[in-house]
């Protein structure tokens, strides 16, 4: 009122039931013929049920980015802003592909629960690390993860990281009894194909094409707890004396050898 200006303010008022809610209220000073203050009309709206729907929506939210990539969720809200969007994209990304050494041999001596806590464990440590070297999990097939990065030096990054991480993973299973676990890691860089697959009713957001194939076939090769990259990968890198030359490996599907190179232990 001494400002002699309207305000308008969320606010939650105690009710006679002593439970608060959420209201918006509007204040508007009343003046005189002379300009001078002398009162004010304060209207509250109840906003409980918009309250509630942007907690819902909140919750939903969190809930659906549990279940699926940061890139399939950044083209679903991009898809309700943009009717038009295009969701077929020609990028160059590297892909990093991990997988469970003998996860099967492992697996038929565990309980389902247990192989269930085991994948949890071992996929949440990718996620953590993945996401603090800027890249995003595309997809969880099996006991494999692949992920996604703009920048091949962060793919590297998150590759040892994840590789350090499974020593203390490894120590504290070996220290409870349980078994310990081994992985192979592939990392390709060039172009694919970001775009939707499935059907009218079902798709998913992900990407495709030879880089991604390549970043499989080179994880298949690597030895244990080895990190693999292609040529392609190598060229990106800005400290390539991190890297030895393993030599020119067939792979399945390709017709030509690939020049690979792993990290120096």
């Amino acid at each position: 009122m001494k400002q002699n200006i309207n305000v308008t303010e969320k606010v939650y008022p105690l009710h006679k039931n002593k439970k608060r809610f959420p209201t918006i209220t509007n204040i508007s000073p009343i003046t005189n013929n002379k300009g001078i203050v002398v009162g004010a009309i304060e209207v509250f709206r109840d906003v409980s049920q918009d309250e509630d729907y942007r907690i819902l929506q909140e919750k939903f939210n969190r809930l659906v980015q549990k279940y699926i990539s940061n890139n399939t969720y950044d083209e679903i809200i991009n898809q309700l802003d943009n009717s038009d969007s295009e969701t077929n994209m020609v990028k160059e990304l590297s892909i990093l592909y991990i997988d469970i050494v003998d996860f099967t041999s492992i697996s038929e001596l565990m309980l389902p629960s247990e192989v269930a806590e085991l994948l949890n464990d071992f996929f949440g440590i990718c996620d953590i690390i993945t996401r603090e070297t800027h890249g995003d999990i595309d997809k969880f097939i099996g006991d494999a993860v692949m992920a996604t990065f703009i920048d091949a030096n962060d793919a590297v990054l998150a590759a040892m990281k994840i590789l350090e991480a499974l020593k203390d993973f490894n120590k504290n299973r070996k220290d409870a009894g349980l078994p310990v676990l081994k992985i192979r890691i592939g990392i390709n860089t060039g172009e694919v194909i970001q775009v939707e697959v499935g059907t009218d009713d079902r798709k998913d957001f992900t990407v495709i094409g030879d880089t991604v194939n390549t970043a499989s076939r080179i994880q298949g090769i690597a030895e244990p707890n080895t990190i693999y990259i292609t040529e392609q990968t190598l060229l990106n890198i800005r400290n390539k004396k991190l890297f030895s030359f393993v030599g020119e490996k067939e792979l399945k599907g390709k017709d030509n050898k690939i020049k690979v190179w792993k990290i120096n232990a």
